[in-house]
């Protein structure tokens, strides 16, 4: 079955057009699956190049004819916050291309990056008692967080799996991913607290965390440590209700 498409693709991968504009047809049975849930991401190697290609839930009947009428979709969403992002020198896969399938409004959109090669998680962090060993991790963490918030950037969803990190020459490296959800502005002081609240660490964790973001912003530390912890606990319980 036919459908109409909107392509775009960064002009560095133009020799990959005809691959990526066939990609919503033999999505199915492209690379290998390495996450489904509500989205599905697949692993593609395409002339040497190793590709994520992430499908985004099919929208139910109303949104989709806001997306792609009143609103981007969040295969485009993801494409444009990339380049944003890169521009401030804020590390997420580099952008390949989107698509967008449209059948009686958007069917699917997908979102091509290039494989980002970073092993870890924040998420590593989640259950783990005693942090103190790593605590030069989540110090990076914590001024990596703080240099996001002074650059204006707000991922929505800063959660521990949105976080990757690796290392080049023995320092930690980030890089943030599902950021189809970013806004760009400025936060105010309880604003940059509240940012952090989904990260489902442990105090201990959060407190690492907390003075080194204060040190990068320039905030009084035990305050940041309480509001940020505040606006953790009030998350997670509202989680539990």
């Amino acid at each position: 079955m036919l459908y109409l498409m909107k392509v775009e693709i960064n002009p560095v991968y133009n020799h990959l057009s005809s691959f990526i504009k066939s990609i919503p047809s033999k999505f199915d049975s492209l690379g290998t699956i390495i996450y489904q849930a509500r989205n599905t991401l697949r692993l593609i190697e395409v002339g040497g190049l190793p590709l994520v290609v992430k499908r985004f839930k099919r929208a139910h009947i109303i949104n989709r004819f806001i997306y792609g009428t009143f609103r981007s979709s969040k295969a485009e969403r993801s494409y444009i916050n990339a380049v944003k992002l890169l521009e401030k020198g804020v590390n997420t896969p580099i952008p390949v291309g989107y698509i967008e399938e449209y059948k009686f409004g958007l069917r699917y959109s997908y979102y091509i990056t290039l494989k980002a090669s970073f092993a870890h998680e924040i998420r590593e962090f989640c259950d783990m008692e005693d942090v103190e060993p790593y605590s030069n991790i989540l110090e990076a963490f914590g001024l990596f967080t703080a240099r996001l918030h002074n650059k204006e950037v707000i991922h929505v969803d800063y959660s521990p799996g949105n976080i990757l990190f690796d290392f080049i020459h023995n320092k930690p490296v980030f890089t943030v991913v599902d950021i189809n959800r970013l806004r760009f502005g400025k936060l105010t002081e309880e604003q940059s607290y509240h940012n952090l609240r989904r990260l489902w660490l442990t105090d201990q964790a959060y407190t690492i965390i907390a003075r080194s973001y204060a040190k990068g912003r320039g905030f009084d530390e035990e305050k940041a440590i309480e509001r940020i912890l505040y606006h953790k606990n009030k998350f997670m319980a509202n989680r539990y209700k």
